[in-house]
């Protein structure tokens, strides 16, 4: 899979489903290198998977608060200590975005572009 299927990463955790890698070596290494990052890893499901949980991406708004972006069906596929965990780190917003998710075959993450401009001077976030 693209990693944009299985892996979001933001500032302090990773949404990943360590059970889509195959090898059991490789799986214990990515998630291993995730908390040497000083991650908190939120392992999603291959069903979760399917319903574009791990295609989800941090922004932050005009504010400058974090906000994790996903579809509804990623919302809505997460248990509920999953929610509580991210939400810790951003606020969850979600969108129903059904008939992109199943006749595009992507999600919120495939919709978006990033935009990573260095910080200026004053800027606290």
């Amino acid at each position: 899979y693209h990693t944009n299927v299985l892996m979001c990463v933001g500032e302090g955790f990773a949404v990943v489903c360590l059970e889509a890698l195959k090898i059991p070596e490789e799986r214990a290494r990515l998630e291993a290198s995730l908390q040497s990052g000083n991650l908190k890893v939120v392992a999603i499901s291959m069903e979760q998977m399917n319903h574009f949980a791990g295609n989800m991406m941090q922004l932050r708004n005009t504010s400058g608060e974090p906000i994790l972006a996903m579809s509804s069906a990623a919302h809505n596929c997460l248990r509920e200590d999953q929610q509580a965990t991210l939400s810790k780190y951003a606020r969850l917003v979600h969108a129903p975005i059904d008939t992109i998710e199943k006749f595009g075959g992507g999600s919120v993450r495939c919709m978006l572009a990033g935009i990573f401009l260095p910080r200026r001077a004053g800027d606290s976030k």
